[in-house]
């Protein structure tokens, strides 16, 4: 059902299937960036700052959307 969510917050457009598809985004990104960041030694030092930026904006954007819809409510 998870893998649903996106696609339907998509279609129906509702607050409760948009902070859905949200959450479960954020259960990937936060993975991906605690992979990333345990990973950081074997690059260059630059690469790994661009990279450790990145990921974790990829955090904090849908994370900082989701906190804004609930203020909404």
């Amino acid at each position: 059902m998870v893998t649903r969510c996106p696609a339907a917050a998509a279609i129906r457009l509702d607050r409760y299937l948009a902070g859905i598809a949200l959450l479960a985004y954020l259960a990937f990104t936060v993975s991906h960036l605690v992979f990333h960041l345990g990973h950081l030694e074997s690059g260059e030092p630059g690469w790994s700052i661009v990279l450790a930026v990145s990921v974790s904006l990829m955090v904090l954007v849908p994370a900082s959307a989701l906190l804004g819809a609930r203020k909404l409510t």
